[in-house]
């Protein structure tokens, strides 16, 4: 991490898909259309938000000569942290149980796992 607010860790689609970009936008075309700056930051853009939601991805695009470019791209620390905060590690618990408490709910789903358990101990002992 670095005082900036960016944590500098790769997502794997960042790597499969964001480097060899990065390798073949540095160097110049030798036929054909040349690259804008412009189509290239739409291109970019499109990529990384069909992947990610909001700001997650930081990304910039830096001119180097004629139509050669670098591409530099970060996860952004606080919306990672605002992620994990609002999303990760949640579960979502279905009942038809609509009559008992949030409390009883809860511990029931968590005494499933000591119910399957002890199953799991006894099926063993008898096979």
């Amino acid at each position: 991490m670095s005082s900036t607010g960016v944590v500098h860790f790769s997502f794997p689609f960042l790597v499969h898909y964001c480097m060899p970009i990065d390798k073949k936008i540095k160097m110049p075309t030798k036929r054909g259309k040349k690259r804008t700056q412009e189509v290239l930051e739409n291109k970019i853009s499109s990529l990384i938000s069909s992947y990610t939601t909001g700001n997650l991805i930081g990304w910039m695009l830096q001119h180097l000569t004629e139509d050669a470019f670098e591409l530099n791209f970060w996860v952004d620390e606080e919306q990672f942290n605002l992620l994990k905060e609002q999303w990760f590690g949640r579960r979502i618990l279905i009942t038809n149980r609509h009559q008992w408490a949030t409390e009883d709910i809860i511990s029931a789903y968590w005494g499933q796992s000591k119910v399957e358990c002890v199953f799991k101990t006894i099926k063993t002992l008898f096979t």
